[in-house]
């Protein structure tokens, strides 16, 4: 199973999603805001992150970022987002994200990306 980062900074929503990951066998980590996230994947990369983009100080877009230029393309992300406007969707696109959720998604669909990803 793979080694899951979730970044959420909504602790209810991230934990929510890390325990049923857990559950299928996935080795996951929480972070609730950007500076953790980039810190935990240093110490010890994941496969994939499951990236919320609207958090304050430092929102996923940047996150992501600075993570494809500390890991390259090693890592998998997965941009996690309630809001896809025109603007927001062309910075995901710039930002070298592997796919696109869009909240709420069924646990399925996160199941199936992760899957997808991890094979490849």
């Amino acid at each position: 199973m793979a080694k899951i980062l979730i970044v959420d900074d909504s602790p209810e929503a991230a934990d929510a999603v890390a325990t049923l990951l857990a559950q299928l066998g996935h080795d996951v980590r929480v972070a609730y805001d950007g500076r953790s996230a980039l810190r935990q994947a240093s110490e010890d990369p994941p496969k994939v992150v499951l990236l919320d983009i609207g958090m304050p100080e430092m929102d996923g877009i940047e996150v992501s970022r600075r993570m494809r230029q500390t890991h390259g393309s090693r890592v998998r992300i997965i941009a996690f987002t309630g809001y896809l406007e025109g603007s927001i969707s062309e910075q995901l696109l710039a930002a070298h994200f592997d796919a696109i959720l869009l909240k709420p998604s069924p646990f399925d669909a996160i199941v199936e990306t992760i899957g997808r990803l991890t094979k490849a």
